[in-house]
């Protein structure tokens, strides 16, 4: 799965913009070179370390799910499984969900 990075930095700096949050800050606690997070928030950014995009989410207070949606948005029905199955998995404090849609 590759994560489009053009249509995540907006929505990155959407969220920090709403939290009234300059970017030196989010770039101090995230740990990431400011120019690092302007082009990231500009959509410039063709590859970046997950590790990265994680700390900088976690500042942001954001969560982060993760699947396949069939071409369209999942249904309350599969929704309703990935939380169920979520829920028997012992997942480690990362401050990120992650969630798996799909067979």
């Amino acid at each position: 799965m590759r994560i489009d990075l053009a249509e995540l930095g907006p929505a990155i700096r959407a969220r920090r913009l709403a939290l009234r949050m300059p970017l030196a800050r989010l770039a101090d606690q995230a740990r990431i070179p400011r120019g690092q997070l302007a082009a990231l928030e500009r959509g410039e950014i063709e590859d970046l370390p997950f590790g990265r995009l994680q700390r900088v989410l976690v500042a942001l207070g954001a969560d982060m799910y993760l699947g396949t949606f069939n071409h369209g948005r999942p249904t309350l029905d599969e929704m309703q499984r990935a939380n169920d199955a979520a829920e028997r998995i012992d997942r480690r404090s990362t401050g990120l969900d992650l969630w798996f849609y799909g067979p």
